[in-house]
Order: C-alpha cells, then sequence, then structure tokens
C-alpha cells in the first residue's frame, strides 16, 4: 500500500482541460498588437527616414568632417574675426577655438575675454582661414 501512494504522488499531474472558448481567447490574444513581432530598424530603413525640416548633414560624417563642415557653412559660428589688411570678417566657433588653443581661451573667455567681433590686422585672412581648418 505504501509503494502504491508513492506511485501516485510521482506521477505529474495532467494538464488542465480547457474548452475551446479559452483556446480561441488565447489565440485571440496573441493576434492583439501587443504580441506583434517588433519591427527592428535597419540601415536600409534609416536612411528612407528623412526628417521633415532638418537637413542631415551629420549623418555618416565623422566628427572633423562634421566641424569642418560647419566651419565652411557657418553653422553654430559665434564669433567673428576682422583679419588681415582687408579686413575680412572670418566666423568661427568659441568653444572649438578655446579648446585646442591656450591663445583663443584667453582671448574667448574670462574675465578680459574680448566680445562678438574680435580684430586680428597682422595676418593674412587666408592664412588664418587654413589656421582654422
Amino acid at each position: 500500500m505504501e509503494g502504491a501512494k508513492k506511485r501516485r504522488h510521482d506521477v505529474a499531474p495532467s494538464p488542465p482541460v480547457m474548452s475551446q472558448t479559452q483556446d480561441v481567447q488565447q489565440e485571440s490574444a496573441i493576434d492583439s498588437p501587443a504580441f506583434q513581432p517588433v519591427k527592428m530598424a535597419t540601415k536600409e530603413s534609416e536612411s528612407k527616414v528623412q526628417s521633415g525640416f532638418v537637413d542631415n548633414w551629420q549623418k555618416g560624417k565623422s566628427v572633423i568632417e562634421s566641424l569642418r563642415y560647419s566651419l565652411e557653412e557657418q553653422i553654430l559660428c559665434d564669433v567673428t574675426f576682422i583679419v588681415g589688411e582687408n579686413r575680412k570678417r572670418i566666423q568661427a566657433h568659441r568653444f572649438i577655438l578655446s579648446l585646442r588653443s591656450c591663445v583663443f581661451m584667453a582671448m574667448l573667455t574670462g574675465p578680459l575675454a574680448e566680445q562678438d567681433e574680435i580684430e586680428i590686422p597682422d595676418i593674412d585672412s587666408d592664412t588664418f582661414e587654413q589656421v582654422l581648418q
């Protein structure tokens, strides 16, 4: 008798029997939008997505390429230099110049910083533009 009792406990319980109504409810829940697979963005689909108002000139460019383009196109430039004898106006990025040169850092930041226009008469404008590049 003890052996029979042990066998009853060793047997796994049978799965609950579901009615056809329960099966249909489970299937319809799986078909709902919450259980649908999510479509992942791929490089192909990302390239087709375009913003309605922003030109994505940064896409696919290195940091250096983006910085050069922003300088050439005067994007986010916040300081103007008046350079050379011809007094050419050249725009630049205060932050980038300050990061790369202690002279520009002193000239552009702190209590003695010059404001929005800085005159540098003793350098040729083409040479100054090359320095910025």
